[in-house]
């Protein structure tokens, strides 16, 4: 499978979709409840044999550190 760990949420599923893949998408949150700017991937699992499931695990991250 291609790496898409760090990558924005909608180009890895888009990618994966695009190989054919049927996408879940699950949630997660830092404890500290820090606001951010951008969802990004942070875990991918295959979970189907007999058709190509893949769940992504996604966190929002502050990746605009400037303040604008």
């Amino acid at each position: 499978m291609i790496e898409l760990l760090g990558q924005p949420l909608d180009r890895a599923v888009s990618l994966l979709e695009a190989r054919g893949y049927r996408i879940e998408t699950v949630e997660t949150r830092s404890r500290k409840g820090v606001e951010g700017d951008s969802l990004r991937v942070i875990r991918i699992e295959e979970l189907g044999c007999a058709e190509p499931i893949v769940r992504i695990t996604y966190s929002e991250f502050k990746t605009n550190v400037s303040g604008e």
